[in-house]
Formats: C-alpha cells, sequence, structure tokens
C-alpha cells in the first residue's frame, strides 16, 4: 500500500507539473498579401498590415495593428484623431536623409512609400509563431523613384501563460545605396523609432526598475524595461504591460514618454542623424509583455 501511495503521488506531482507547463492557449497564424493575423482558441490575437489600405495614405503600412489583451480588448490605436499618423505599433523616422539630403519623413508620410518583398509565417517547437517579412523604402523625392532601404522584420508572439502574452519585434534596417542616414524629429524631443499608440496612455502610471517615472516634453532615461500600469482599467483591458528595447542588442534607455493621448517611444537615434550602412543591418527590437 505504501508504495502504491508512493506511486499515486508522484503521478500526481507529473499531472500538476504537466498543467503548470501547458500554455493556456494554443496559436495559429494566417495571412494574404496584404496582412497577417495571429490567433489563439479565444480569439484574435495580432494584425501585421503588411500593405497600405488606401492609395491616399501609401505610407500607412507596415505596422501592427490592431494588438489584443489576453482577455479580448483591443490595446493599439491607428488613426487617432489626436495624432491621425499614429499606428498601432509602429517603426517611423522624421529624418531620413541620402547624403545629407531629405528624401522624406516616414512619420507623416511625406515622399515614402512601402514596397512588401516578401514573407512566410509558421509555428515553432515552443508553440509560438513566428512571422517573417521583407519591406523596401522608397522615396519619391530625388529625380526617379528610388529603393533606399531594405527592412527585414520578425514578429514573434508566445501563447498565453499565466494571464500574460508576449511578443518580441526585430526590425532590420540595411541601406540600399551609400550615404543613407535617419534621425528623430528636429527638435529637443528627438522622437522615433520603435514606437507604440496604446490606448488609455491618460490614465496609466509608468516605472522602470521600481523607480516611478513621470512623463516630460524631452526624453526620459529608464532602465532596461519600462513598465505601464493602468488605472481602474475596465474589463478585458490589461492591467499593465512592459516594455525592453535594444539596439543592436544593447538596452536602449532614452524614451519619449506620455501620460496622455498619445504615443510611447524607444527614441533612437535621436535628434541627430544615425548612419545606416551597406553592408551590414541596423535591427532594433522590442519584447512587450501584457498582463
Amino acid at each position: 500500500m505504501t508504495k502504491l501511495k508512493h506511486i499515486g503521488a508522484g503521478l500526481l506531482t507529473l499531472a500538476l507539473l504537466s498543467c503548470t507547463d501547458t500554455p493556456e492557449s494554443v496559436l495559429s497564424v494566417n495571412g494574404d498579401s496584404d496582412h497577417i493575423d495571429v490567433h489563439d482558441d479565444m480569439g484574435p490575437v495580432l494584425r501585421y498590415q503588411i500593405a497600405a489600405l488606401s492609395k491616399d495614405e501609401p505610407w500607412r503600412a507596415n505596422y501592427l495593428h490592431p494588438v489584443f489583451s489576453p482577455s479580448g480588448a483591443i490595446v493599439t490605436e491607428n488613426a487617432p484623431e489626436d495624432h491621425i499618423h499614429h499606428r498601432g505599433i509602429f517603426w517611423s523616422w522624421r529624418g531620413l536623409f541620402v547624403d545629407g539630403k531629405s528624401v522624406g519623413d516616414a512619420w507623416v508620410g511625406d515622399h515614402i512609400s512601402y514596397v512588401p518583398t516578401f514573407q512566410s509565417y509558421g509555428q515553432q517547437s515552443d508553440g509560438g509563431v513566428r512571422i517573417e517579412t521583407g519591406t523596401l523604402w522608397r522615396t519619391d523625392a530625388l529625380e526617379t523613384p528610388t529603393d533606399f532601404l531594405r527592412e527585414e522584420t520578425t514578429v514573434t508572439v508566445w501563447p498565453e501563460k499565466d494571464g500574460s502574452r508576449r511578443l518580441q519585434l526585430r526590425v532590420a534596417l540595411t541601406a540600399l545605396v551609400p550615404g543613407v542616414s535617419i534621425a528623430g524629429s528636429d527638435n529637443e524631443k528627438g522622437y522615433g523609432g520603435l514606437s507604440f499608440r496604446f490606448g488609455r496612455a491618460d490614465k496609466m502610471d509608468i516605472s522602470s526598475e521600481g523607480k516611478s517615472l513621470t512623463a516630460t516634453p524631452a526624453p526620459v532615461e529608464t532602465g532596461d524595461e519600462v513598465d505601464f500600469q493602468f488605472r481602474n482599467p475596465p474589463a478585458g483591458w490589461p492591467q499593465s504591460l512592459s516594455i525592453a528595447c535594444e539596439v543592436n542588442d544593447k538596452p536602449l534607455h532614452n524614451w519619449i514618454l506620455r501620460q496622455e493621448l498619445s504615443m510611447q517611444n524607444c527614441a533612437w537615434p535621436g535628434r541627430s542623424p544615425a548612419a545606416i550602412p551597406t553592408d551590414r543591418p541596423v535591427v532594433l527590437s522590442a519584447d512587450i509583455t501584457l498582463r
């Protein structure tokens, strides 16, 4: 009988461990030439909008929206009235240059369009899904339309577990012509780079490494990860989310933070232009967790 008790206890322990290690949801991914969708068994998770939906806004492409909370609420915003150019989770710069000459403003879409070149997606062995896309950045500000940047982007999403969902964004930029550089806005803000337009930004508290942060017009120095806590969130809305950004595998601590209806921004490179090489990519990444 004692031996049977031990066997029974062992089986129960294995069963509990198995339950603990089992994701709460199963992911699937499908798409077409315009967009790629990720779902779990409860509903939609996110959409990667590859192509522009309107010929009037060829620049409103290549972004993530909608992005859903683990409980099913849409947490991103696209084309809000207060900042019509914001588009979910997006990556963009005010200053785009070739040999020092301005060739456009991708933030508001001046002289810039995006040309999709490839897409692939599928399941990972760990239960996540992985999306890979290629995009050319095209300017019409030169004598002839010119593709001056090649972008290769990877979006990875993991199954919801214990009420949390994690996703990772990786954007690799390589110049297609010599002399390409990019910059943020030409003011003290210097905003540009990976940007996050979440709803209810006017009802959030912000902290990093346990230290409370207050949004200011200029960039704020943070720790490796920034935490956003929502005050009195409605049903379905996440309690919090966290984001850690890197550039070329080094943590980015320079953030534009907003506690009003606006976006949050891992500001890189800031006001001064940064060169984009032709022989190796500059890689920006963000690790995002919704709780």
